[in-house]
């Protein structure tokens, strides 16, 4: 088993769906390469279920098929095959975010002798200066050290990246598809949160349609649960209140009725949310914290560039961040493509390989060589993009494009689900309202 201070080729940041589904496929494709992955989470922390498309799953077992076809000496033909096998098994299936990232770790570690290093030590903060980061934060110079003089570094590490902030990227092509009010609680071992489907059956007495998602089990029940609902701009506007109502400041059912009482359809809501959790076994009814936030949709404006001669890629939500359940399935193409790009790059220059006898290094010049040494003198340790620089292989140049394109139809797909999702939400609000309209007669008082 590798280790840190080995060298390696390829240093993923990130041990989620996105980066253990880069490794493995690299791994699997070619056994040459040596790959380290790191995670600051000393374990898997989310439980909730992501619905896995088929065109995901097909884009991928493509790629591992075209390289089993290829019969070449660098592929781990039983690998790729148990591979294709596991991803074909997850298709068209809802698997929980933590059974893809133990799956995968333990295929990488078992399977393709890749190192996965899980520690808060891997805190990994861009800083200008290494004095400027905090305790318990590893600066990206500092982590260079750790990588073993990988040429590739990828990062996997969310829609926070922080190797995003490396070559200089910025959020950008942000939409916002609607607000998502949470409510998050204990439950009792066992416990099975509602579906979308389920919740949306709830419709009459919620307001809305919502459903619920599953944090990792603790302590001997089943976890945090979160209880998602769509809401209108304006009760998301009333909710947050300076810093308050948003993740890192939530309220509490009791400050959040008292902070609406004059607001009654707000209070409808908490309403249908104290009656919901008063009739299921609920580990704690003192624990609820409710937060509001918009689905935000958004791209890094680089996915591809150099920092001190070295190529920095993006992948997942590091890259651009889905909503509506293809933020997984987009990563697993994303991962396809940026797997493509890698082994493209490496196959284009043997000598790259740690461990090749012509393995570069300052005694032996190569053009190869020559590429590094010109992208140190124009980096110059400072992020450059991809605009910036002409020296990012093509391999490279045209993963950025792919990313793009990806991300342009995949929008196109979350604007059309949202528009079948309001669309359908609106035309149960108005049956609803023909069908309860002969019966409001009765309802009414006596003048």
């Amino acid at each position: 088993m590798n280790s840190v201070g080995a060298k390696y080729d390829v240093a993923i940041v990130g041990s989620g769906p996105a980066g253990m589904a880069t490794a493995c496929l690299l791994g699997s494709l070619d056994r040459k390469l040596k790959i380290i992955v790191f995670d600051k989470r000393p374990e898997t922390t989310r439980d909730h279920k992501l619905a896995i498309g088929s065109d995901s799953i097909n884009a991928m077992s493509k790629f591992l098929m075209e390289g089993l076809a290829a019969s070449t000496n660098c592929v781990n033909t039983e690998a790729a095959r148990q591979l294709l096998f596991q991803l074909k098994s997850w298709s068209k299936k809802s698997i929980p975010t933590s059974t893809i990232e133990t799956t995968l770790a333990t295929f990488a570690k078992e399977r393709l002798n890749i190192t996965v290093h899980r520690d808060k030590a891997f805190n990994i903060k861009y800083v200008a200066e290494s004095s400027q980061k905090k305790p318990g934060e590893l600066s990206f110079d500092d982590f260079l050290k750790q990588t073993g003089g990988a040429r590739v570094i990828i990062g996997a590490d969310g829609s926070k990246s922080e190797i995003r902030n490396v070559i200089g990227a910025q959020k950008t092509d942000i939409l916002n598809l609607g607000y998502l009010l949470e409510l998050k609680y204990k439950a009792t071992p066992n416990f099975k949160p509602r579906t979308y489907l389920q919740g949306s059956t709830q419709f009459v007495m919620s307001s809305g349609f919502d459903f619920e998602t599953a944090g990792k089990p603790r302590n001997g029940n089943s976890g945090i649960i979160t209880l998602h609902k769509f809401v209108s701009y304006l009760t998301h506007r009333i909710l947050i209140q300076g810093t308050k109502g948003n993740p890192e400041n939530p309220w509490t059912m009791s400050e959040l009725k008292e902070h609406v009482k004059d607001n009654g359809k707000i209070r409808k809501i908490l309403d249908h949310f104290e009656c919901y959790l008063g009739s299921h076994k609920v580990a704690s009814l003192g624990f609820n914290r409710i937060v509001t936030f918009p689905m935000t949709i958004y791209r890094s404006s680089s996915v591809a560039s150099l920092y001190k001669g070295i190529i920095i890629l993006l992948v997942g939500d590091a890259s651009s961040g889905l909503v509506l359940e293809r933020g997984v399935n987009k990563a697993f193409l994303e991962a396809t493509q940026c797997a493509r790009a890698v082994l493209k790059f490496f196959n284009k220059r043997k000598n790259l390989y740690v461990g090749s006898e012509e393995s570069i290094d300052d005694t032996k010049p190569s053009s190869v060589q020559a590429r590094v040494r010109d992208s140190e003198e124009i980096v110059r340790g400072t992020p450059k993009t991809i605009s910036e620089t002409a020296t990012l292989p093509s391999e490279f140049i045209e993963y950025q494009a792919q990313s793009h394109s990806l991300f342009l139809r995949e929008v196109r797909w979350a604007r059309f689900k949202h528009f079948i999702l309001y669309s359908a939400q609106f035309l149960f609000k108005f049956v609803l309202s023909l069908f309860f309209k002969p019966f409001e007669f009765f309802r009414r008082k006596p003048s």
